[in-house]
């Protein structure tokens, strides 16, 4: 926890002086997220992981130790990046700390990339280090490692598009997404036709409300539960062994309380605060075509999964209108940095274990 609070007051000083000081800078920027990769790569290398989905892509891992990449490629259910990051991984050790190691690596460093395309270095710190902080981010790396890679390629395509940045990098990383996880496939559709077509506010946001009164009453299932003809993984987590594993239950009412919640943050600051801001106005949207994702797939078991999509882009919901506020600046990345760190307390993330 001493570790932490330091960490935390060097992301103050860095925040609070002027840009291009000799507090504020990108070598100490990068001397602090430097750190903080660290810290974290000791933390995962010393963590027993007790997931199952993780022990699982050990023991493959382990196991094409002696295959060749052909021999992986033909033998492995998981989607093709994934095994051939675990094939290579194998060509170097067969140890367990390396591998959670080598996850976090990417994954952090993807996350980095993504926000590196929209933001200042000192800014990218601070929305780096609220992600260390938010409940979900861990859960990418230590247990659904293949959407963690899925989802992180996704930032990096929404961070280039809310950045008209060059356009390779968005289609690069909507192409790769899916061959780390086939769940991100119609998010990665869906940006690149929100490329080329504005869809309205108003459109989303009744796009929204329509899914959520389908979660809420079960017709979600009615209407897209037939959708297990095309895509076979629908009938695997509709299936009574997952359903009965799965014992949180599905259409979940909290999710869709989180979900709301998100979207009136992102909605009143778009109103009251960044009205003429266009890229803030894409990012709403974005966010609620993609929380619409969840909501007419929750049905499903695990799809908390599906609703990581949305709910990782809390952050940058959160830090955009700050980050380009001059006034109260200070108090207002106090307040933002203090609720992601009480959060992360209380709900006992990864880093308070």
């Amino acid at each position: 926890m001493i570790v932490l609070f330091v960490f935390t007051l060097w992301v103050f000083m860095i925040s609070f002086a002027p840009p291009n000081t000799i507090l504020n800078n990108k070598y100490n920027v990068r001397l602090l997220i430097g750190c903080l990769l660290l810290y974290v790569c000791y933390i995962v290398g010393t963590f027993e992981n007790p997931s199952p989905d993780m022990n699982i892509y050990v023991n493959q891992f382990v196991g094409y130790q002696d295959t060749s990449l052909f021999q992986a490629l033909t033998t492995s259910t998981k989607e093709l990046l994934f095994t051939v990051f675990q094939w290579i991984m194998s060509r170097f050790t067969t140890e367990k700390a390396p591998f959670y190691i080598s996850i976090w690596i990417v994954i952090s460093t993807s996350l980095l990339f993504a926000l590196s395309r929209m933001f200042k270095p000192w800014q990218v710190l601070l929305i780096f280090f609220s992600y260390l902080n938010y409940f979900i981010f861990f859960n990418f790396v230590t247990n659904i490692v293949r959407q963690g890679f899925a989802i992180t390629m996704i930032l990096i395509a929404i961070c280039s598009l809310l950045s008209k940045k060059n356009n390779k990098w968005f289609y690069f990383s909507i192409i790769l997404a899916p061959f780390f996880h086939m769940s991100s496939l119609p998010l990665s559709v869906l940006l690149f036709f929100l490329k080329r077509i504005n869809i309205s506010l108003k459109l989303s946001i009744i796009s929204w409300v329509v899914s959520a009164m389908l979660l809420a009453t079960g017709y979600n299932q009615k209407i897209f539960g037939y959708l297990y003809i095309y895509v076979p993984y629908i009938r695997q987590y509709t299936s009574s062994g997952l359903l009965t594993r799965y014992v949180n239950g599905v259409n979940r009412l909290d999710f869709l309380a989180f979900s709301l919640f998100i979207l009136i943050v992102g909605l009143v600051i778009y109103k009251f605060w960044l009205r003429e801001d266009e890229s803030y106005l894409k990012l709403i949207k974005i966010y609620a075509l993609f929380n619409v994702y969840f909501l007419v797939m929750g049905f499903i078991a695990y799809s908390d999964r599906i609703a990581y999509y949305s709910w990782v882009l809390l952050p940058i919901i959160v830090w955009y209108p700050i980050l380009k506020e001059g006034k109260h600046r200070s108090i207002l990345i106090i307040g933002a940095t203090s609720i992601f760190l009480g959060i992360a307390i209380f709900n006992g993330s990864f880093l308070y274990r």
